[in-house]
Formats: C-alpha cells, sequence, structure tokens
C-alpha cells in the first residue's frame, strides 16, 4: 500500500487533476481509501463517480505506466490496480467507453513490443500479457487486436508464430 501511495502522490504533483479529483488523490495517499471516506467526501463536495471518471482512468493508466518503467508487473502492483479501480468505481469497458482507447494502446503495445522483441513469448510473459489484458478491463477481442499488430512486427522479423502465443 506504501509504494500505491507514494505512485499516487507523485501522480498528484505531475499532473494537474481538478480539485475534485485532488481530493480523491488526498484520501489515497492520507491512507483513507476507504467507501465509506469516498462517500462522505462525495457528499461534502456533492459530486459524483461520473464527475471524476475521466481522471479517475487517466489515475489508473499514470499508475500503470509507473509500474511498467521495470516492464514487470507485480502482485503487488497488480493488487494496487485492481483496489484502485474498485474504490474508484471502474468498471470493464470504461477506458474504451470514456474514449481512453489510444492511450491504452499506446501502452499495451509498449509493453508487447519489449516482450516479442526475442520473437519468442515464454510462459512468464504469456501470463503477463493475461495481467495487461485484465488491467485495462479489456475483452479478449479488443487485446487480441493490440497483441497481433506487435505479432505481424515479429513475424515480420521471422518469428514463428508457435513462438508468439497469439491467434490469428
Amino acid at each position: 500500500m506504501e509504494s500505491l501511495k507514494q505512485a499516487v502522490l507523485r501522480i498528484k504533483n505531475e499532473n494537474n487533476y481538478s480539485l475534485a479529483m485532488n481530493g480523491v488523490l488526498s484520501l489515497i495517499i492520507e491512507d483513507k481509501m476507504t467507501p465509506i471516506a469516498l462517500k462522505k467526501y462525495f457528499a461534502q463536495q456533492a459530486i459524483t463517480f461520473d464527475d471524476i471518471k475521466k481522471e479517475s482512468l487517466s489515475l489508473v493508466i499514470n499508475y500503470a505506466r509507473i509500474c511498467l518503467v521495470d516492464d514487470i508487473l507485480t502482485e503487488e502492483e497488480m493488487h494496487n490496480i485492481s483496489m484502485l479501480k474498485r474504490f474508484l468505481h471502474i468498471c470493464e469497458g470504461d477506458f474504451y467507453k470514456y474514449n481512453y482507447n489510444d492511450s491504452v494502446k499506446e501502452l499495451l503495445s509498449c509493453q508487447l513490443h519489449k516482450m516479442y522483441k526475442d520473437n519468442i513469448i515464454d510462459k512468464d510473459e504469456a501470463l503477463m500479457k493475461t495481467d495487461l489484458q485484465q488491467l485495462f478491463g479489456l475483452s479478449y477481442d479488443e487485446f487480441l487486436v493490440i497483441v497481433n499488430d506487435v505479432a505481424l512486427d515479429a513475424l515480420d522479423r521471422g518469428a514463428n508464430i508457435l513462438d508468439l502465443d497469439t491467434f490469428m
């Protein structure tokens, strides 16, 4: 939880979020990440989840970028992302519904290019692909489109389709 608080503090300092969203970020940083605290804050500010939905999605994307700097998604990071999404009422499909598909595709493509660089997806990378799909609540088909764009590059470099953990 400490790493999440530190990352959220960094994100808060580096981005220009609204006053309402900054209050939500403060709850996380101050270890008050509970539904009761959030409900109380929303009542005080007369806001709803819809009022901060786009900024909430931006927060998750920014946190994912921080997590993926080392090209690894740890169990703790996945747990933190899950907690953030639950706390902020982010549902499957929200990233596409609120037009964050370009940001999601950019982040995932960058990570997938690193994984496909050697033209082989090993067992650990296959598991990470599942985590990446789950991270943004993408359907199988939505994720497959992004993966196959990257896998096609590997095939052009001479990769064997059987080594790429994808279906074309």
